[in-house]
């Protein structure tokens, strides 16, 4: 209906201005020192909308975190369009605005024998190293995987659009995507169609910029797993006796990493960005690279966590 298709407008566009918001706090230090918000107040906010949307959905009062059907559609086929740009849904729950954690491997991929060695897993053992890390590095980690799920939300809203056939064309009573200025002469075919009268063109359009900073996004919480394994593997001694604890954290903190690449792969090639493809395939090859050339432990690993790259 026109009221359906208007209310999931307003879905997206407060969704994608929550990721704007969240993506901006991530890559400006003058959030915190000028604007005196925090990385905790970023997330709170956003589980609030999450909250309000969750009880305008069918009346429904659990915030559980998981998407209603009001939003990205009921049908079997848009439930598998969405889990394409729903980082909760491709995780089964994982990752999500209560718990926006950038570790994405479970202990049984890690350990897939199942058997619990003395001390603590290889995914506690990372977990507890990203918990130590300095307030600022913690605070724009969560606001990044925060913003992944703000703006695969609204890509869901927009596939639920196209799905339902409302880009054939307005109606009087579904109010028109925010307006796009840009300059008169401009060659970017993308911003052409940004401008077009034709609501399918001008929904793709939008839809493939979200896709684009979905895929930025996914690709800077990757950057800073990658880094962790890093910064673990060349410490002097990392391959001491005391350091075995720590040393099993690679293997989280790479799995979760090649995880946002694929993920991140997957959205610039939907998007044809092939600048940013170039660059994923080089992050990816590093995570192969690392683990060919070290002696970190991820045995018998399925390679179910770059499904879709």
């Amino acid at each position: 209906s026109p009221f359906l298709q208007s209310i999931r407008y307003q879905y997206a566009w407060l969704w994608e201005y929550c990721g704007h918001f969240a993506r901006s706090f991530a890559s400006d230090k003058l959030w915190r020192e000028k604007g005196h918000t925090s990385g905790e107040d970023i997330v709170s906010l956003l589980q609030e909308v999450q909250a309000a949307c969750c009880q305008l959905a069918l009346r429904n009062t659990n915030d559980d975190g998981q998407d209603s059907p009001l939003w990205i559609g009921s049908t079997s086929s848009d439930k598998d369009h969405a889990k394409t740009v729903l980082i909760t849904l491709k995780t089964q729950g994982l990752v999500s605005l209560r718990s926006p954690t950038p570790l994405v491997a479970a202990p049984s991929e890690i350990d897939p024998s199942g058997e619990r060695k003395d001390g603590p897993s290889a995914v506690e053992v990372a977990s507890s190293i990203l918990r130590k890390q300095n307030l600022l590095k913690r605070e724009r980690r969560s606001v990044l995987v925060a913003a992944s799920v703000c703006y695969g939300r609204a890509a869901a809203a927009y596939l639920a659009l196209q799905s339902a056939g409302a880009g054939s064309g307005n109606n009087g009573d579904i109010p028109p995507p925010p307006t796009v200025f840009v300059e008169e002469k401009t060659d970017d075919p993308l911003l052409h169609s940004l401008l077009s009268p034709d609501a399918a063109s001008r929904d793709s359009s939008i839809l493939l910029l979200l896709r684009q900073r979905l895929g930025d996004t996914c690709n800077e919480v990757g950057k800073a797993l990658l880094t962790e394994a890093k910064a673990i593997l060349e410490t002097p001694f990392a391959n001491a006796e005391g350091n075995k604890d720590e040393l099993k954290a690679t293997g989280p903190f790479l799995l979760s990493a090649k995880f946002w690449f694929s993920e991140s792969l997957r959205h610039f090639e939907a998007s044809n960005d092939l600048r940013n493809i170039a660059l994923l395939r080089c992050n990816l090859c590093q995570c192969c690279k690392i683990r060919a050339n070290t002696s970190v432990a991820l045995p018998k690993l399925t390679d179910k966590s770059s499904d879709g790259s």
